[in-house]
């Protein structure tokens, strides 16, 4: 049966083997013990089997100690360790990225995502199906259980794990999810709280972050960056100095006359001016761009709907474009 689901971009779904799904987008599969795994084509995957396990990735993954590192080398190391050790997880917290990572061990399926649950997942409180969009996961209960979800919000924004339907949640980052028990496990922090100086701060994430920066500018993929009069503008700079002339660098304002509130007006007022002496002085390949004044496209109106987010509809469309 040629279900109707949502075609949404980078997506996957996760249900029972008893359970078969027919969708035109949703070809890409891999098959565990007790579940099966549909995606979409325009997501990346990674799947190997090694150390007695089977590793199916979705996404982008890199290792901050060493970003030279690739999957297999990534994986191996992690898969010396007993799931869910002291080892393990210190391993595995030297990951950044977006992505999905599937673990099948001793007829065991365990999913751990990446530490801002960037690559979501969404679950039912009772029901072994899952998706990457809440959406997908409630149109999949209708189609696969014959069970109506009910919507109790427009959108969660964000809010806890919650989702704007009943009885579906969000899988959040620091936790693990055990789906042939269906149990959720928190594994972090593994650490005892303790305080440090912002230099002992500093040189511990320091070259994190410029082996993260070597990663991204080594995936051959268009690059953007926004850029504003605060802090985090000047700090990403300055860590991808060497590679401006491959970066798109853009600043958003909006209708500042029009805007009711002074101090949201001046903010964007200062971002103009900081913005752009920044762009000329260091020679940046930079778009100033008001939000405002771009036409949204009509098939993003009817999408937006879909999703959890508030993020701007506007700011969207410019990254769509």
């Amino acid at each position: 049966m040629n279900h109707v689901l949502t075609k949404f971009h980078k997506a996957y779904m996760v249900y029972p083997n008893q359970f078969s799904v027919n969708h035109e987008y949703y070809q890409k599969n891999v098959e565990f013990h007790d579940y099966k795994v549909y995606f979409s084509d325009d997501l990346d995957d990674y799947q190997d089997s090694m150390s007695g396990a089977k590793v199916v990735m979705f996404g982008h993954l890199v290792h901050t100690k060493n970003s030279e590192l690739n999957y297999d080398e990534i994986f191996s190391q992690l898969l010396s360790h007993e799931i869910d050790s002291y080892e393990f997880l210190e391993e595995m917290s030297f990951y950044n990225g977006r992505y999905a990572l599937f673990l099948e061990c001793d007829e065991q399926l365990y999913i751990y995502n990446d530490a801002t649950s960037f690559l979501s997942l969404y679950y039912h409180a009772d029901l072994p199906v899952y998706a990457s969009h809440s959406e997908l996961l409630k149109q999949l209960i209708e189609q696969l259980y014959n069970i109506d979800c009910e919507q109790i919000a427009y959108k969660s924004n964000g809010f806890l794990d919650y989702s704007k339907y009943k009885n579906i949640y969000k899988f959040n980052a620091n936790t693990r999810l055990n789906m042939t028990q269906q149990k959720i496990k928190r594994i972090y922090p593994i650490k005892s709280y303790e305080e440090k100086s912002a230099e002992d701060v500093y040189s511990l994430i320091d070259n994190e972050i410029k082996e993260s920066v070597k990663y991204l500018f080594g995936l051959d993929k268009k690059v953007l960056c926004s850029v504003t009069a605060g802090h985090d503008s000047k700090v990403s700079l300055s860590y991808i100095k060497d590679h401006t002339d491959r970066v798109n660098f853009f600043t958003y304002t909006k209708n500042i006359e029009e805007l009711e509130n002074n101090a949201v007006a001046q903010i964007y007022r200062i971002d103009e001016l900081i913005a752009q002496k920044l762009a000329s002085n260091l020679n940046l390949n930079h778009t100033l761009f008001n939000m405002d004044n771009l036409p949204i496209k009509p098939k993003l109106n009817e999408d937006y709907d879909l999703y959890e987010t508030s993020h701007s509809i506007k700011l969207i469309n410019y990254y769509s474009d």
